[in-house]
This record gives structure tokens, C-alpha cells and sequence, in this order.
């Protein structure tokens, strides 16, 4: 399992998507779809990582810090081109 970004609040692998600390959650990647971001225009501008996650709507991760957010999300799309590489194999 290659680790893909790990930050002080989500670590992406080729696997999973892991938000850390109380209330986090663990989402295998073969059971994502519809991804998306979302950004509120109002208040700090919280940015949202939402996707449908065994047929249910859910927010991966949120954050107010656009950099760390970024990040996330190019790790998460360097797992998914891995996970569907090996779907082509």
C-alpha cells in the first residue's frame, strides 16, 4: 500500500481516503464515485471533498486552509488513476 499524501489531518493511499483524529473515517476508494468539490462562498471559504461513498452521499474532508485541500485532492487523484489501472489490468 503506497502512501499517496499524508498531512496532519487525512492521509491518502492507494486504497483508502483516512481523515485522522476524533470522529475520523475510512473510505475504500473502490467504493467512490461522483467526486466532487465543493467551496462555500460565504463565511472563511471552507472547501469540501464530497462523493458518493457505497451509494450514499458523503464529505470525505473539509477544510478552510485551500493549500492543505489541494493537497488532498491531487493525492487523491494520483490513488484513483492507480485504482483504475488495475481495473484496466
Amino acid at each position: 500500500m503506497a502512501v499517496l499524501y499524508r498531512g496532519p489531518h487525512v492521509v491518502v493511499t492507494d486504497d483508502v481516503i483516512e481523515v485522522l483524529g476524533a470522529g475520523g473515517s475510512r473510505y475504500a476508494l473502490e467504493h467512490l464515485g461522483f467526486i466532487s468539490v465543493f467551496r462555500e462562498t460565504d463565511g472563511p471559504g471552507r472547501w469540501h471533498l464530497m462523493a458518493e461513498y457505497r451509494g450514499e452521499p458523503e464529505t470525505l474532508f473539509s477544510s478552510s486552509d485551500q493549500r492543505e485541500f489541494a493537497k488532498v485532492c491531487r493525492g487523491l487523484q494520483r490513488a484513483l488513476r492507480r485504482r483504475d489501472d488495475k481495473a484496466a489490468v
